[in-house]
């Protein structure tokens, strides 16, 4: 697991410096709008359950946790609790591009059984837009996502490539 978080920063950091080397971020940008969309600040962020966020100054890198949200389906009531960051460039004067990772674990039961031992981590990319330099809408899809859990005494373990997106809306205050 360490070596697969490992080489998702490795990923992360190769692919922002290819990003910056080949010129693709900042294709039409105004510099003065652009900081006065993205300004440092708290967000709450609303996809499938809520996130907080912290945003710095032009919205560089984004942080923050969530997943505190109770799925209940069937038999089935988890949480997955997760931390993320994101390293964003500009594109235009409206949006940035981000590469960012999350780690996550899942509390709760499936079928009836407890889970243990669960951990995840995922890499994505993703899109936002600013609407507003309080509304933000964005957009993400998962490039990789591997996930480890034990349910009674089945040990599980997945890899998933180019699988999974969402979209969001930030409130930054």
């Amino acid at each position: 697991m360490k070596k697969k978080i490992l080489l998702g920063i490795i990923a992360i950091l190769f692919g922002s410096s290819t990003l910056m080397a080949a010129g693709i971020t900042g294709l039409d940008v105004d510099e003065a709008k652009f900081s006065e969309l993205h300004q440092s600040g708290f967000a709450i962020q609303i996809a499938n359950g809520l996130d907080f966020a912290y945003y710095t100054d032009n919205h560089e890198f984004t942080v923050g946790f969530g997943g505190l949200t109770i799925n209940e389906g069937g038999s089935d009531e988890t949480m997955s609790p997760v931390i993320f960051a994101r390293r964003n460039f500009p594109m235009t004067t409206n949006t940035t591009l981000g590469l960012g990772g999350s780690l996550g674990t899942k509390t709760g039961t499936m079928d009836g059984v407890d889970v243990e031992d669960a951990k995840y981590a995922k890499a994505y990319v993703f899109f936002e837009y600013a609407a507003s330099k309080n509304i933000l809408l964005g957009g993400s899809v998962t490039l990789a996502k591997y996930t480890a859990y034990t349910v009674g005494s089945t040990d599980v373990s997945v890899k998933q490539y180019l699988g999974g997106s969402n979209v969001q809306i930030a409130v930054l205050f």
